[in-house]
C-alpha cells in the first residue's frame, strides 16, 4: 500500500474522531455509559424521585452543567426521551413521579449531553405493592444505644424536602406514635425521631410519612427503618449498600459499584471502608488500573453521618462474574461488611456488533475506491506517455 494512501486513511480518521468529539449530534452513543448499581426501592402510589448520578460523579453543579450547554434527558428501557406529563416530572438533576406506579419499574437512563461531550448513566427502579413483607425487605438499618436517647433518621428525603417544611408523622409496627416528649420526641422541620432511654422493647421497625403538594394534590413519601438496639457505646457500623443479592452485567461496559455505611450521629471516630475480591486488596488483585476504589467520601444526611467508596469498573469481564467483591467498614466501634456477586447479562447497548461491521464495510469500500483512484491515475499517466 503506498504512503500517501496511508496518509490518506489515517487524515480520514483523524477528521471522523474530531469531529465526534467536536460535534456531537443528539443520537450519537455516549463517550462515557455506566452502570450504576444503587437500585431505588419504593411503594406503588406514592411519590418518588431518581436523581442522576451524572452530577456527583462529575463533581459537576447544575448550574455548571448549565453554562456548559449541557442538556439532561430521561429514557426507560432504552427507550425514547421520557416527555413531561402530569405525573412523571423531569427537573434538574431529578425525575419525579406523582405517583408512582407498578409498571414504572425497569431501567432509567439519564443522559447528560452538550454538543462535545456526553455521559449515560443506567440506574434500577423497583417498585413494590406495600405490605408487611415488603416493608421489612425495603428497610434501612439503624442503631440506637441502650439506656441512652437514641435517634432514627428518616432517610432518603433530600428531593422532597427542599420545596418545604418538613412535618413527618412517625409509626412503629404500624401504631402511630405519640410525640410529645415522653417516650418519643420529634421537632418539625427535622427528620429525626428522639427515643428516650432506649430499651429492647424499642427495637424493630418504624415507618415515617411525610405529605408532599403537587398541583392541589397530595402524594405520600414513606421509608421504613428497622432499630437494631445495642448496647451502650458500640455504635457499629452499618451497611446499608450494597446487599448480597447477585445483579446482572454486561460484558464490556462500565460499572461503578457504592458501597455505603451508616457509622453514627456523631463523627468522632476513626471510620475506615475499603473493597477486597477473593480477599485480596483491589490494588493486588488487577495491577492493569481496570478496577479502582473511588476516594471516601463522609456525608452528614438527615441528621447522621455516612462513608461511601465507590467501586469503578472501566471494563467488565467474564472472570469478574467469578470473583467474590466484598466490602468492609471499620470504626473504634466495630466492623460491618457485605458480598457482592454478578452475573452476566445479553448486551443492553446492541448497536455496536451493526457498528463494527458496518465501519469494517466503509473501511473497505473507501480503501477499494481509493485503491481504484490511484490505478485509474497511474494507467492515465502511462497513457499520455505514451501518447506524447
Amino acid at each position: 500500500m503506498s504512503s500517501g494512501l496511508i496518509i490518506l486513511i489515517l487524515l480520514c480518521m483523524k477528521t471522523s474522531f474530531a469531529f465526534r468529539v467536536k460535534l456531537m449530534t443528539s443520537t450519537e452513543p455516549c463517550q462515557e455509559q455506566i452502570v450504576h448499581f444503587r437500585n431505588h426501592y419504593v411503594f406503588h402510589g406514592e411519590a418518588a424521585a431518581l436523581r442522576c448520578p451524572s452530577f456527583s460523579h462529575l463533581n459537576l453543579e447544575f448550574s455548571t452543567a448549565t453554562k456548559l450547554s449541557m442538556n439532561l434527558t430521561w429514557h426507560w428501557n432504552g427507550s425514547s426521551k421520557i416527555e413531561t406529563t402530569s405525573r412523571v416530572l423531569a427537573n434538574e438533576k431529578s425525575l419525579y413521579f406523582f405517583p408512582v406506579a407498578l409498571t414504572d419499574s425497569g431501567r432509567y437512563n439519564c443522559i447528560l449531553r452538550n454538543s462535545s461531550f456526553c455521559i449515560e448513566v443506567s440506574m434500577s427502579l423497583i417498585v413494590y405493592e406495600r405490605n408487611p413483607r415488603t416493608g421489612k425487605d425495603l428497610a434501612y438499618e439503624q442503631t440506637a444505644s441502650l439506656t441512652a436517647t437514641g435517634k432514627i433518621v428518616c432517610p432518603d428525603l433530600d428531593e422532597f424536602a427542599s420545596s418545604q417544611i418538613l412535618d413527618l408523622k412517625w409509626k412503629k409496627d404500624a401504631v402511630s406514635l405519640l410525640c410529645d416528649g415522653t417516650k418519643f420526641n420529634y421537632i418539625k422541620g427535622t427528620t429525626g425521631l428522639f427515643i428516650q432511654n432506649v430499651c429492647l422493647a424499642d427495637a424493630g421497625y418504624y415507618t415515617c410519612e411525610m405529605t408532599v403538594t403537587r398541583n392541589n394534590s397530595h402524594y405520600k413519601v414513606s421509608r421504613v427503618i428497622h432499630l437494631i438496639t445495642r448496647e451502650q457505646h458500640r455504635n457499629t457500623p452499618v451497611i446499608i449498600y450494597p446487599t448480597m443479592n447477585p445483579v446482572a452485567a454486561t460484558l464490556g461496559s462500565k460499572l461503578i459499584i457504592p458501597c455505603k455505611a451508616f457509622i453514627g450521629f456523631h463523627n468522632e471516630s476513626i471510620v475506615q471502608m475499603w473493597w477486597m475480591a477473593n480477599e485480596n486488596f483491589i490494588e493486588d488483585f488487577v495491577d492493569d488500573g481496570r478496577i479502582e476504589e473511588g476516594e471516601p467520601r463522609v456525608s452528614y444526611e438527615n441528621g447522621a453521618y455516612y462513608i461511601e467508596v465507590e467501586l469503578i469498573f472501566e471494563e467488565f469481564r467474564e472472570h469478574d462474574a467469578e470473583t467474590d467483591f466484598k466490602c468492609i467498614v471499620r470504626s473504634d466501634n466495630g466492623f460491618n461488611e457485605t458480598t457482592f456477586f454478578f452475573t452476566q447479562e445479553a448486551p443492553t447497548f446492541a448497536w455496536h456488533i451493526p457498528l463494527v461491521a458496518i465501519s469494517g464495510l466503509m473501511f473497505l469500500i473507501v480503501l477499494g475506491f481509493s485503491i481504484y483512484n490511484c490505478r485509474r491515475n497511474i494507467n492515465h499517466g502511462a497513457y499520455m506517455t505514451t501518447k506524447y
